[in-house]
């Protein structure tokens, strides 16, 4: 079933109608807010009808996965009906909704995702119809132009950002950087400031522009601040970002990753060091849990073309290097974007990488209890962990004396109903299955672990993992 719903959210909706009345799935007119609910967080489930009888009541219902959560009575001329709605399991939900008016009746489905914790996929583009950002599914926050563009993205349950730069002259304070800050955002749900870097710490911590975002912080209240960190992160920029013990800050610090300018203008030849580099930064000052990595799509396109696999190999390094981080950026759509197709390859990696469940065994996910004796039986655990954003379907555990890839001897299997998502409400956990394993012969030998997810729609990373033991 689930692997169903994952297809049904990925295809385009089609416009659904009986007689006049009208809801299109393609333009949005099934939206959820926000768009990537949190379980057990308060959402919204947005409908909108077109070609009703202005003079006349329109009945509109919704279910979400076959239970009701509401049906409202509209005043004639009203054309939006709003139901709130909280889940309490992760998951791919299918909302049905249903508009009667008189003898006309039209029905319409989306499905859309629940997940564990909040995820965060900021884009830099616009909505332009040309950049074809409108298509994505996935975003959660971008640069939006104009009232229209802010309904537009509100309706979707995505935040309006508004665009800043950070770039101030010797004769503007710290006063004039926080009224800049503040300034135009009426309406908006948030700002994106474009960018903030430099080599040198100390310039950069006594620079107007982290001096002025960091008391604009501290008094901010509504506006969600995002921050594109360019170049190396630093200590004084990372020291903005919200964290565990720091309550006031920057939302989210998205820091760019550019292969796409690493590789032909920094002539890199392991460009993952620079993305590590910059985990680690952010790892070091506890705040990973507010940064995310921004790659990027667009840019270089004449002298480096960036192919679908070697995007998809830097999400799944991000994944393995910090599990913790709640998303990643894309930089960018608009009209000047040459390769289109990647806007939409970039989306989908948002799902399959963060909002699916994402199954992996981390380092020391297989361990040996107490040295082995051959004849006596031991103990070995082994811990499956997934980093994504829903719970898991059934996993299988093997366990192997030997690499089962050349014929090692199975020890044991076990199955695992479920690996959980990590919550912000709890810690990451994962999911622990034990064996026994009585060595046959003295000397070194290998154990190795072994998970087969039994859903397909679960994303995996690593499948094998292995230890070396002395029986004796």
């Amino acid at each position: 079933m689930k692997k169903t719903l994952i297809t049904t959210s990925i295809l385009a909706g089609v416009a659904v109608m009986a007689g006049t009345l009208k809801i299109d799935v393609a333009d949005h007119d099934i939206a959820v807010r926000p768009a990537i609910p949190v379980v057990e967080n308060e959402a919204v489930l947005a409908v909108r009808v077109s070609g009703a009888d202005a003079a006349e009541k329109l009945t509109v219902s919704a279910q979400i996965n076959g239970k009701k959560i509401g049906e409202v009575q509209l005043d004639a001329g009203k054309t939006e009906a709003l139901f709130t709605f909280k889940e309490s399991k992760t998951g791919w939900k299918k909302a049905t909704v249903t508009a009667i008016q008189g003898n006309e009746k039209v029905s319409a489905e989306k499905v859309f995702p629940v997940t564990a914790r909040r995820l965060h996929f900021p884009w830099f583009g616009s909505h332009d119809n040309e950049g074809k950002l409108e298509l994505c599914k996935y975003p959660t926050m971008v640069l939006a132009k104009g009232p229209k563009d802010i309904a537009y993205w509100k309706h979707r349950g995505v935040m309006a950002g508004k665009w800043r730069g950070a770039k101030f002259d010797a004769k503007q304070g710290i006063a004039d950087a926080m009224k800049y800050y503040r300034r135009g955002t009426e309406g908006f749900d948030g700002i994106m400031i474009d960018e903030i870097g430099n080599y040198d710490d100390h310039k950069l911590r006594e620079s107007t522009a982290v001096k002025g975002l960091q008391e604009f912080c501290a008094v901010n209240e509504d506006l969600f601040v995002a921050l594109w960190v360019c170049g190396v992160p630093t200590p004084s920029l990372m020291n903005l970002a919200k964290g565990i013990y720091r309550k006031k800050g920057v939302d989210l610090m998205m820091l760019e990753n550019y292969v796409n300018y690493l590789i032909p203008e920094l002539k890199s030849f392991l460009p993952d060091e620079t993305m590590k580099f910059r985990i680690e930064t952010a790892r070091r000052q506890d705040v990973l849990h507010s940064s995310i990595i921004t790659v990027g799509i667009h840019g270089n396109a004449k002298i480096f073309t960036l192919t679908n696999d070697e995007l998809e190999e830097q999400v799944r390094t991000i994944k393995r290097l910090a599990p913790e981080m709640p998303g990643m950026g894309v930089y960018a759509t608009g009209k000047k974007m040459t390769n289109k197709p990647l806007i939409f390859f970039a989306d989908e990696l948002c799902a399959k990488y963060f909002i699916s469940p994402v199954l992996n065994l981390y380092p020391k996910a297989l361990r040996i209890i107490d040295t082995p004796v051959a004849g006596k039986p031991v103990k070995i655990i082994g811990r499956v962990t997934n980093a994504g954003g829903m719970d898991s379907g059934a996993v299988t555990v093997n366990f192997y004396c030997g690499n089962p890839v050349y014929g090692g001897k199975l020890i044991a299997s076990k199955k695992i109903a479920s690996v959980e998502a990590f919550r912000l409400t709890s810690y990451p956990k994962p999911a622990v299955v034990e064996v026994e394993w009585t060595p046959e012969k003295r000397g070194s030998q290998e154990i190795f672990m072994e998970i087969i997810p039994e859903d397909p729609a679960d994303t995996l990373l690593d499948h094998l993992t292995d230890i070396k033991v002395l029986v004796r």
